[in-house]
C-alpha cells in the first residue's frame, strides 16, 4: 500500500507540473494531500493537551475550595467555639457556607464543561483519523 501511495503521490506531483500519465490520471489528487488532516489532527491534539492541563488545574481548585471549608470550619464553625455562639457569628457562618457552596458549584460546573469539551475533542480527533484512513482505504 505504501509503495502504491508513493507512486500515486509521485505521479500526482508530475501531473501538477503539467505532465499526464501513470496512475495519477485516474486518481483524485486531493486524496493524497493528507497535510490538512495531519495539521487538523495535531491542532486537536494540542487542544486536548491544553484541556488536560485546565482540567487538572480545575480539579485542584475544587480540592482547595473543599479543604478551605474544612479549615475555616475548624476555626470559625459555631460547634467549635467555647460557650454558646452568638447569633451574629452563626449568621456569618451560614452566609460563608452559602457563598462557599456557590463558588464550589461554579468551579464544578466549569470542570464538567471542560470534560465535555475534552470528550468532544477526542471524538473529533478519532473522526478525523477515521476519515483520513477511509480516504486512503478507498484508494
Amino acid at each position: 500500500m505504501r509503495e502504491r501511495t508513493f507512486a500515486w503521490n509521485f505521479d500526482a506531483k508530475i501531473m501538477k507540473l503539467g505532465k499526464r500519465g501513470g496512475y495519477a490520471a485516474e486518481f483524485p489528487v486531493f486524496l493524497l494531500d493528507s497535510t490538512p488532516e495531519g495539521r487538523l489532527k495535531r491542532e486537536i491534539q494540542d487542544i486536548i493537551e491544553e484541556l488536560d492541563m485546565m482540567i487538572h488545574i480545575t480539579k485542584r481548585q475544587v480540592a482547595i475550595i473543599q479543604e478551605f471549608l474544612t479549615h475555616v470550619e475548624e476555626f470559625l464553625g459555631p460547634e467549635n467555639q467555647r460557650g454558646p455562639p452568638s447569633q451574629q457569628r452563626v449568621e456569618a457562618w451560614l452566609q460563608f457556607k452559602k457563598i462557599h457552596g456557590r463558588v464550589l458549584r461554579t468551579v464544578q460546573a466549569a470542570l464538567e464543561e471542560l470534560q465535555m469539551l475534552q470528550t468532544t475533542a477526542r471524538n473529533t480527533s478519532q473522526a478525523v483519523s477515521r476519515s483520513h484512513n477511509m480516504a486512503l482505504f478507498l484508494c
